[in-house]
């Protein structure tokens, strides 16, 4: 899990039924850093082989930086893409596209994406 920069919730990756429905894939999710309430699914793919892990806040706390498997619109990836987000999961982007290389990712206070 990682901590906001306010402290106040926190962004973690689960396979957490999502909606009621059982998920096969590991969702980005939020809840309170302090009494673990309000845990919110920010991702919502339930289909088997499509993680999203890793989920990074930025600095501002505003943004959310995640590796994930999910499909880009139409095509189903084979590798992990890095991802971004608005911290209350709108505005899902894809950064990269079907790269091949297993990526993690940080965002450094100079607002400069690299690998850990």
């Amino acid at each position: 899990p990682r901590l906001s920069p306010d402290g106040t919730t926190i962004v973690f990756a689960s396979q957490m039924n999502v909606g009621g429905l059982t998920s096969s894939s590991f969702n980005i999710w939020k809840m309170s850093a302090t009494d673990g309430s309000g845990a919110t699914a920010l991702t919502t793919v339930r289909t088997a082989s499509r993680d999203s892990i890793n989920p990074h806040y930025s600095p501002d706390g505003t943004k959310i930086v995640f590796e994930s498997l999910m499909s880009i619109g139409a095509t189903t990836t084979t590798s992990s893409n890095i991802w971004l987000m608005n911290s209350d999961g709108t505005s899902q982007t894809s950064l990269t596209s079907n790269t091949n290389a297993g990526l993690g990712c940080n965002l450094s206070t100079a607002g400069v994406w690299y690998a850990p």
